[in-house]
């Protein structure tokens, strides 16, 4: 159902999920306010402080997460704990949390809106996150992302494939490169019924090779490669 500026908010409901009473209710509306309520002046400025909340808590969330992981995987690496952080923070993951909390029932957005999309789910939990920093500050919205993230890190666990090495490099090279590895055949030898795969991995200026009788057989190994070589530069 669509809602409009008219219906009223559920200040103390939202407030109980979020653990804390907001000292600016302003503030609180204003991160539940989608862009499609910016019809006259007064929600037009709710729609804007969402934007900048929505920025904000962004930034809170990925902090406190990679916090969160930091200290609970002490033994693991970096691309290891890349992995598990993209997962957590990824925007379907943030709507998912948005609807299991109740917070996705409160999200104010304009009779144009046919569906909720994850993507305004996904915006609404990091505005929320975004003001109760900004109103209870860095101690209580750390403590609230601690909270409801940490219950996802058992359940997630079997989930993330983290031995897969070719995941852990197209995690690494995303976030060094921006790019996806780039993966090439360079020789397909063999009879039929056992032939074997030479595979070249390329991120940036760097190269590695892997084979095997499987072409994916042939790319983990390449990966596996590629990260010992980053891992020692």
């Amino acid at each position: 159902m669509a809602k409009t500026s008219d219906t009223p908010f559920a200040r103390e409901a939202v407030e109980k999920i979020l653990g804390h009473r907001f000292a600016d209710s302003a503030l609180l509306l204003a991160a539940f306010t989608h862009n499609s309520m910016g019809g006259d002046k007064h929600e037009k400025e709710f729609v804007r402080q969402h934007q900048r909340l929505e920025f904000l808590g962004d930034r809170v969330i990925g902090l406190a997460v990679a916090e969160l992981l930091y200290q609970t995987y002490p033994q693991e690496d970096e691309g290891t704990l890349s992995i598990r952080f993209h997962n957590l923070v990824s925007g379907r993951a943030l709507a998912t949390m948005a609807e299991q909390l109740g917070l996705a029932q409160h999200l104010r957005y304009g009779g144009g809106i046919v569906q909720v999309s994850d993507s305004m789910l996904a915006d609404c939990f990091e505005a929320a996150v975004g003001a109760l920093h900004l109103d209870g500050g860095t101690g209580v919205a750390t403590n609230f992302v601690h909270k409801v993230f940490g219950g996802q890190l058992t359940q997630d666990n079997e989930s993330l494939q983290v031995a897969n090495p070719k995941t852990r490099l197209q995690t690494w090279s995303l976030m060094h490169h921006s790019e996806l590895p780039v993966y090439e055949v360079l020789e397909l030898s063999g009879p039929d019924h056992a032939p074997s795969f030479r595979v070249q991995v390329s991120v940036g200026n760097h190269t590695a090779e892997g084979v095997g009788s499987a072409r994916r057989d042939a790319e983990q190994q390449a990966a596996e490669k590629m990260l010992t070589l980053l891992a020692d530069k």
